[in-house]
């Protein structure tokens, strides 16, 4: 069962103070996708690919390198606390 959508939708006033948009978007795994990823995962053999790693002030280029279908893994952003 999907989490309820009114617990995890963005925070419209906090979004709107910061001049931002934001939604939910919610997708269900299934068994037959999700199996191998576990079992490699429980073996130690799945491999994740990580590029670029981007502070927060750069999250743009990583959308932007998304956009023109030039990621090549995962895209992280970090954030300073």
């Amino acid at each position: 069962m999907a989490p309820d959508a009114d617990t995890l939708a963005p925070d419209a006033d906090a979004l709107a103070a910061a001049g931002l948009t934001g939604t939910t978007v919610f997708a269900q795994p299934v068994r037959e996708a999700t199996a191998p990823l576990a079992d490699q995962a429980a073996a130690g053999s799945l491999a994740v690919d990580v590029h670029p790693v981007l502070p927060l002030e750069q999250a743009t280029d990583g959308l932007a390198t998304l956009a023109a279908g030039r990621a090549r893994g995962k895209i992280v952003i970090t954030i300073d606390a």
